[in-house]
């Protein structure tokens, strides 16, 4: 996939989520309480945080991981 096209559908991902969000917080806020709405949101908040990072930082060893088995395949050459 081009760079281009892959930024198109990251920009289309981000205006969906951000664009429902607000309706969504409306919405919930009809049917409970607003201090159990914000820490519902805070906790699903937190966990999607976590998950990213944990995500990217098992990314990121994997790269790591990846160039120390390729230089170490060149020395042993």
């Amino acid at each position: 996939m081009k760079d281009i096209n892959k930024s198109y559908l990251f920009a289309s991902f981000t205006i969906i989520f951000w664009g429902t969000s607000a309706s969504a917080f409306k919405i919930g806020l009809r049917h409970i309480d607003y201090f159990q709405l914000l820490f519902i949101w805070i906790i699903l908040g937190e966990k999607i945080f976590i998950t990213t990072l944990f995500g990217l930082i098992l990314i990121i060893a994997g790269i790591f991981v990846q160039q120390l088995k390729r230089k170490t395949l060149r020395y042993e050459k």
